[in-house]
């Protein structure tokens, strides 16, 4: 066992003293921040009575009513794709597939063969035209899992993405009018506050940095949190513990119905400190650009798939269904897409399957665990591969809450931590020791404080991070 970084002697995780940046907030900034909301609520008011969002709640409406069991979406989208999609019709020809098939003999879709067949992918009506109505967009992904992937959606395609929004936001008790405050991945010039009318009449502040490390981006939400009590935080992982701590130093209490987690691992410590932190609970989201929104976490941890959104499977490696307590590939199938399906997706995760009904009460498909990427595996030094999950509750059992988890050779991991967090020697020691009977050989840990976080190029910070050989 080998250890190497800088920390100090004792006892147990700690995190440095932060100054406090409590401060009034001045009439100028007041003003500016109270025209912004005056006029975001303005245009919510607008948005709600505009013809377009009562259409769009309207197709919502019939969405959520017209939904069928998941065996007969699933006899629908065959029959579509064999109609509409030429990759599915070739497909099914050549394996002599009708509407009448078992699932799980049509073939497993990976994001390579998205790519390779863009375009005999998205389905055309009799007349050549793209399924689907306008706007018609592509939505490009970093390659975070492996390979960068694009994706055809049409406005229809955001139904099913907003009926489970709306069922979260229902199951905790959030109202469909008040704040929102959003720490997700934004794009360049979006503005600090805006109108938004899907899952509810919202005025939603966007907290545009991926970090408060600096006096104006920490003032910036400190002016906010002068004016606004929001009813939803929504964000990365990576975004909202630094928030919470930001919160706390400024003496901000914050009660939200809901904390909403997405794009990132959030580890059981994190959670629990969101928690802690909102006193509310914390809901996890799982989806893909391709999938769109899948499944969320319960109570307990679990994951649940609506049965009527998408159909949820876990594979073998040779393709066979995963038996209970076992990982398998985590495929899913979107149920509702039309301008470009997608059967028996390959997301690139690995899942593990439950042994029994999940205790929170709730029917439908459940995962127990999403353990991570297939194509992002610890190496040891003799080169044997593992999920790097187990270190991740290692990890977590510190206490450290914000963190990622690096390697640039095999057998050799680094934990970087935040500015002003530091792990103590015997504790990194243990870290260590764990790790190297979990691989079954010497590991090196290296502690790295600081906040030197590796970032995707969308500001995405996923949890584990490996680079090849040099």
């Amino acid at each position: 066992m080998s250890v190497r970084g800088a920390s100090e002697n004792g006892t147990q995780p700690f995190r440095a003293p932060q100054p406090s940046v409590k401060r009034p907030l001045d009439a100028a900034r007041g003003r500016r921040l109270s025209r912004l909301k005056w006029t975001a609520t303005l245009r919510l008011v607008q948005k709600c009575c505009s013809p377009r969002t009562l259409r769009l709640l309207l197709q919502l409406r019939r969405y959520r009513s017209a939904r069928l069991s998941q065996q007969e979406e699933l006899q629908n989208l065959l029959s579509f794709c064999i109609r509409r999609v030429p990759y599915y019709k070739r497909a099914f020809a050549s394996l002599a597939i009708d509407r009448g098939v078992q699932f799980q003999d049509l073939p497993i879709m990976t994001k390579a063969t998205v790519q390779q067949n863009f375009a005999d992918l998205i389905a055309v009506n009799p007349g050549g035209v793209v399924q689907g109505s306008a706007p018609l967009w592509i939505t490009n992904t970093s390659g975070s899992t492996g390979v960068p992937s694009s994706f055809l959606k049409s406005r229809a395609d955001m139904l099913a993405n907003m009926s489970a929004v709306t069922d979260i936001f229902r199951q905790h008790g959030v109202p469909k009018v008040g704040h929102i405050f959003d720490l997700g991945l934004h794009w360049s010039g979006q503005p600090l506050v805006e109108a938004r009318v899907l899952p509810g009449a919202f005025v939603c502040w966007n907290f545009r940095a991926a970090s408060f490390d600096t006096a104006n981006l920490r003032q910036e939400c400190l002016d906010v949190l002068a004016t606004t009590r929001p009813k939803v935080i929504f964000g990365a992982p990576s975004r909202l513990i630094p928030f919470a701590d930001l919160c706390a130093s400024a003496g901000a209490v914050l009660r939200p119905d809901l904390v909403v987690t997405t794009y990132e691992h959030l580890s059981h410590a994190g959670s629990h400190h969101l928690s802690e932190a909102f006193g509310c609970p914390v809901v996890q989201l799982y989806g893909t650009a391709e999938t769109g929104l899948a499944g969320w976490t319960c109570a307990v941890g679990r994951w649940h798939f609506d049965p009527q959104a998408v159909a949820v499977e876990l594979v073998a490696a040779d393709e066979g269904y995963t038996a209970a307590g076992e990982c398998g590939r985590l495929l899913i199938t979107p149920l509702g897409r039309r301008t470009m399906p997608l059967i028996r997706f390959d997301t690139g995760d690995i899942g593990r399957c439950p042994t029994g009904p999940c205790p929170c009460g709730r029917a439908g498909p459940v995962v127990d665990a999403v353990e991570g990427r297939a194509s992002e595996l610890l190496e040891t030094s003799s080169g044997k591969l593992f999920s790097p999950f187990a270190v991740f509750r290692y990890i977590s059992d510190l206490g450290v809450t914000d963190w990622q988890l690096v390697q640039r050779r095999p057998g050799e991991i680094e934990i970087v931590l935040p500015e002003g967090v530091t792990v103590r020697d015997h504790e990194v020691e243990r870290i260590a020791a764990r790790i190297s009977t979990y691989f079954e050989e010497e590991a090196t840990v290296v502690v790295r404080p600081g906040g030197d976080f590796i970032l995707a190029t969308n500001g995405k910070r996923n949890a584990f991070v490996r680079f090849d050989d040099q």
